[in-house]
């Protein structure tokens, strides 16, 4: 009876790290089975729409199969990134796991919902310099300074929020 006692901590740690690796193995198959499905989707419309890649005709002979090539897949890698965000911000507010010392761990912790912000916003920037390229059928886009100023802007507004504001707050 005595063995029983301590086997019952063992049978929960080894059903706790299952439950881990569940959760981890989800948060890698979700994203790759919805990115699947997005692309078998989305490919027929983006080359019905006619948004296909424009190569530029200085380069070399080996890029020119490119032209035509669907553009825009970083929606997709966009879309994916914020769904599967979501569905473990969930799965962790549902369900959280806390360690020791009892800090946040898991997609609730605000630093990852800063980095899920940036992807998006970088994102943004490649989908103006896409549309950009669609509308001027050509391979320029945006041009390099604006979108250096663009990107620089961006990581100083997430360097703020990710790291000065907290160790602001922490003082």
């Amino acid at each position: 009876m005595i063995y029983i006692y301590y086997l019952i901590p063992l049978i929960l740690n080894i059903i706790f790290a299952f439950r881990v690796f569940l959760e981890r193995a989800l948060y890698f198959l979700l994203p790759f089975i919805i990115s699947i499905v997005l692309y078998k989707i989305s490919i027929p419309i983006l080359y019905k729409l006619s948004f296909g890649q424009v190569v530029r005709s200085d380069g070399p002979e080996t890029h020119l199969k490119k032209t035509g090539t669907p553009t825009m897949g970083g929606i997709i890698i966009i879309i994916v990134t914020v769904i599967s965000y979501y569905v473990g911000y969930i799965n962790d507010y549902i369900f959280p796991i806390k360690f020791v010392n009892s800090i946040e761990y898991g997609l609730r912790n605000e630093y990852i919902f800063y980095i899920v912000i940036y992807i998006v916003l970088m994102g943004v920037v490649g989908f103006i310099d896409d549309i950009l390229k669609i509308k001027y059928k050509n391979s320029d886009g945006m041009k390099p300074k604006y979108k250096l100023i663009l990107q620089l802007i961006i990581s100083s507004i997430y360097l703020y929020f990710a790291f000065i504001k907290k160790s602001n707050a922490n003082e």
